[in-house]
């Protein structure tokens, strides 16, 4: 087990959202899923979020659209434990083939001070009764320090939050990427984080937390990954037509030209096209996958860049890039409808 997301949705039932979840779970390889706020019932996401591959979740469902946190995780995986749960939080205990137990805590703070200081201590509580490594990861709805947020005046926002990661000596897990990972176009602040106590640190050292470019939601999602090296490279495959190639262009004109220019019988023709129509993805439509990640590179070094000024010029240009990046998208999911002899329009 090597990646866990977190994810401030801001809704879980629309279309985008279904897309985008898709990617997250599939371009990082995420082996448990957290999602907060997600606006409506679990049933009307049910069925999309089972189809990733998790087996089994916990659900803590949305009062209307205030709150809600949705667990998943596949038993074929990982070895997850609910420990126990209240309307902010879910507590799992997981355990590993070496035989080392740790807890983890997803979290959705709420934004009322008075409902959210009662977190602080049923935490508290709960670290008394179970003893072993802890990871708390979620959105915290309060700040820890001063520059956890870019303008405005932070008066309030700093308290209940401070005190119990301050008493319990808890570690902030830091992050790559933007330094926010809330916005609203004008104010940035980081309310989406890990803590950790020092023995989790000391069994995962090179954990670390990376945050993902803003699409859907204003908020960012965070990824934790436990080990410093586990991308996996995906194999080559044999030669077949993608469905996705359709959405180009210049397919239709490069397929009639190339078969014009061709001599022999139509099994030769067939041949001569299969292999001129794996370099033309390679060269014209290129690697849908890598496209896609330096995509997902320049978004997160743009919204790095406007962490604390605001540029016209790259938010226009991030909003192109996040355009292309959801075309891109969309072709996959045709790549994957049909690798899965689905139904593709």
């Amino acid at each position: 087990m090597h990646k866990i997301l977190f994810w401030n949705s801001r809704g879980a039932g629309s279309e985008k959202f279904r897309s985008d979840i898709i990617d997250l779970v599939k371009l990082h390889s995420i082996d448990i899923l957290a999602l907060c706020e997600p606006r409506v019932q679990f049933s009307k996401a049910k069925d999309t979020l089972l189809s990733l591959g998790f087996t089994d979740y916990k659900i803590v469902e949305a009062n209307g659209f205030s709150g809600g946190i949705w667990l998943f995780w596949s038993s074929n995986q990982v070895k997850l434990d609910i420990i126990d749960m209240n309307c902010q939080s879910i507590t799992a205990k997981i355990s590993q083939p070496n035989g080392t137990a740790w807890m983890l805590t997803a979290l959705y703070a709420s934004p009322t001070n008075s409902v959210r200081s009662n977190l602080w201590k049923y935490l508290e509580r709960l670290a008394f009764t179970h003893h072993l490594p802890w990871i708390f990861m979620g959105d915290f709805n309060e700040l820890y320090s001063c520059v956890d947020k870019n303008f405005g005046t932070i008066s309030g926002r700093i308290g209940g939050l401070k005190h119990w990661v301050d008493s319990n000596f808890l570690i902030d897990m830091g992050f790559l990427g933007s330094c926010d990972t809330w916005s609203n176009n004008r104010i940035k602040e980081r309310l989406d984080r890990a803590f950790c106590t020092c023995d989790w640190r000391t069994h995962f050292p090179e954990a670390f937390i990376r945050h993902l470019p803003k699409m859907k939601s204003d908020h960012c999602p965070i990824l934790l990954q436990l080990h410093s090296n586990n991308y996996v490279n995906r194999r080559v495959t044999p030669f077949r037509f993608q469905a996705m190639w359709l959405t180009h262009c210049d397919f239709s004109t490069f397929v009639a030209d190339s078969w014009k220019s061709y001599s022999g019988d139509f099994v030769k023709k067939t041949t001569d096209l299969s292999h001129d129509l794996q370099q033309w993805n390679i060269n014209i439509f290129g690697n849908i996958f890598k496209r896609k990640k330096h995509l997902l590179a320049r978004i997160g070094g743009i919204q790095k860049a406007t962490d604390r000024y605001s540029n016209p010029f790259l938010i226009n240009l991030e909003s192109e890039l996040i355009r292309e990046y959801e075309t891109l998208r969309d072709q996959e999911n045709l790549f994957w409808k049909q690798k899965s002899r689905d139904k593709w329009l």
